[in-house]
């Protein structure tokens, strides 16, 4: 469920939280909002009638002209009603048994490559057919399931228009034909919010498709380090807070205690290419692949699966993802679909020395704040690239997301020393980054400044989170 967004950084990152909150605070009162807008969101392509998923009854809806996956209703608006919910105890979403209910299949047989896929269907299923779409894309890829395990786990849609149940969650092994692709369920729709389903979903891959390499990919919305990823339409909208995907791995064999990681995390999402993600998954993984700025509706290109059977080296396969999806959205590119188009790959092993870097640089900030340094701070911050303007429709009432490379630019002559010093880390930390606008340099951050009221709604929010946990 969603719970106290401001504590992101807290529960076992090396990103100390004092120095941003000191800095955030400051900035709240010394920023002006703007309202410039960017207009250029992705088409969706039409749904294909010829899913490999035996499609049901009812035909794949038309696609609309523009659909991205970022969270689809207003911030404001879904937080006022987890807000209200929270204030009278009656939200109960991902109370329901996560377990998982296992049909007969053989033992297993260690393979090659497991591939888990977090697909939370939402109304990119519901309304636009997308997964049933990545479904057959994946089916057709030339993955090769005699090395491959690719394993979708499946929920949180109204309406699935392929044979994946509704009125549960399940999970799919497509390397099964299609009349028995369901491997496990549980008993009801569970919320793909909780962190216990995710969990168990890990657990079961983990017990029953062993293999020498492991990867995750979460497929749905994003919205960035506060809303974080995922929009279960079937339990109010519920997705997982970054702290809540720590909780989810620490229930897993991927624990910091193991000293086990996946190869490498991947968001089918937008907005997810941040440092606050990154700073969460340097303990579970190798690398990130994700996106600073709204992904189209199409989503990521998946063919790379194809690579996994030919490599043991998890930047290949994660280079081949972000060059796929680059040559896709260039070939789909029209004169009337030609927008922003950002996806990268970040080296998590680097993360830990840029988190250091720009907590170097806020507390440089933080004191510069403290004498009269508001106006530089403001001018840098608001001249810095922007993040999901084409999704909120105007910097007001945006994410609040920026290039960390360019704002440390715009703050260099202020800075000299600490702004280095974080350009030369991320450069060490992007091990691939492919976008077709400028100043996109392949991982963001969030400072708030022109959406105040995010800022504020999330404060409210994490105090009545807070008393309602006090209370229960």
């Amino acid at each position: 469920m969603r719970k106290l967004a401001r504590n992101a950084y807290s529960k076992g990152t090396a990103f100390p939280i004092w120095s941003l909150l000191a800095f955030a605070v400051a900035c709240i009162l010394a920023l002006s909002c703007m309202t410039s807008c960017q207009s250029d969101e992705r088409s969706q392509t039409t749904p294909s009638a010829a899913s490999a998923p035996t499609p049901a009854a009812s035909s794949a809806p038309s696609s609309p002209e523009s659909v991205t996956r970022h969270v689809s209703e207003s911030a404001i608006e879904r937080a006022d009603s987890y807000a209200e919910a929270l204030s009278n105890k009656t939200l109960e979403v991902g109370k329901a048994d996560a377990a998982l209910h296992s049909s007969a299949q053989a033992a297993p047989m260690s393979k090659r490559y497991t591939l888990m896929i977090y697909m939370v269907g939402s109304n990119l299923e519901s309304s636009y057919a997308a997964a049933t779409d990545d479904l057959k894309e994946m089916l057709e890829s030339g993955v090769d399931f005699s090395q491959v395990n690719v394993i979708v786990y499946a929920g949180g849609s109204k309406l699935w228009h392929s044979k994946v149940p509704a009125g549960c969650n399940s999970v799919l092994d497509l390397s099964r034909p299609a009349e028995n692709r369901v491997v496990a369920q549980t008993q009801t729709n569970v919320s793909m919010g909780a962190p216990e389903t995710l969990s168990a979903f890990i657990n079961y891959c983990n017990e029953n498709y062993p293999a020498k390499h492991n990867a995750l990919v979460f497929w749905d919305h994003g919205g960035g380090p506060l809303w974080g990823f995922g929009n279960d339409e079937l339990n109010v909208g519920d997705g997982l807070l970054l702290q809540e995907l720590r909780q989810a791995m620490e229930s897993s064999p991927y624990a910091i205690e193991t000293k086990k990681k996946l190869d490498w995390v991947g968001f089918d999402a937008c907005l997810m290419g941040s440092m606050e993600n990154a700073a969460l998954w340097k303990d579970y993984a190798g690398y990130l692949v994700a996106s600073e700025e709204v992904e189209p509706g199409d989503g990521w290109d998946y063919a790379f699966l194809r690579t996994l059977a030919n490599t043991d080296d998890a930047l290949t396969v994660c280079n081949s993802i972000v060059e796929l999806y680059a040559e896709h959205y260039k070939k789909t590119a029209s004169a009337f679909s030609n927008p922003d188009v950002t996806l990268s790959c970040l080296d998590l092993s680097k993360a830990g020395s840029t988190i250091t870097a720009l907590d170097d640089l806020l507390t440089a900030m933080t004191d510069s704040l403290a004498n009269d340094g508001y106006g530089d701070i403001s001018r840098a911050r608001r001249f810095s690239k922007a993040f999901g303007l084409s999704a909120a429709g105007k910097r007001a009432s945006g994410y609040d997301l920026i290039d960390l490379t360019d704002f440390a630019d715009q703050v260099s002559s202020l800075f000299p020393d600490e702004a280095a010093a974080l350009k030369a880390e991320i450069g060490r930390l992007i091990a691939h980054n492919s976008a077709n606008i400028e100043r996109a340099s392949g991982v963001s951050w969030y400072i708030p400044g022109d959406n105040r009221e995010l800022y504020e709604m999330y404060y409210q929010l994490g105090e009545i989170t807070s008393n309602a946990s006090e209370r229960s």
